[in-house]
């Protein structure tokens, strides 16, 4: 008989315990501010574009993803519908207003090895 009591009283403990574990919140992780457009990885920076020309536009962006993205066309830090232009430098994205200059992940990689 004490043993039942005992399981009666440890059962709910251990159910209690392993819900908590379930429900704590997933990690999150950051990832870079990024755009793939063309099959590249370009990589968004606070650098507005002073210029371009009325031909620059290329289109706007498809997605927006949580994650790094992975699709031509999305992006993972503005909505779609964002317009998107080409630049000698790269891409720009238009944000309030404002064109930022979104560079390639191979140009952002020469220029930390400079």
């Amino acid at each position: 008989m004490r043993r039942r009591l005992v399981l009666l009283a440890l059962v709910p403990g251990l159910l209690f315990g392993l819900w908590r574990i379930r429900s704590l919140p997933a990690t999150e992780t950051d990832y870079p501010s990024a755009l793939m457009w063309n099959g590249t990885i370009y990589y968004a920076s606070a650098q507005a574009v002073d210029e371009l020309p009325a031909d620059a536009a290329v289109g706007t962006v498809s997605f927006e993803t949580d994650t790094f993205p992975r699709k031509n066309g999305q992006a993972n830090f503005c909505p779609p519908g964002t317009p998107v232009a080409q630049t000698e430098e790269g891409m720009a994205v238009l944000l309030d207003g404002v064109w930022y200059l979104c560079r390639p992940k191979e140009m952002e990689v020469a220029q930390a090895d400079s």
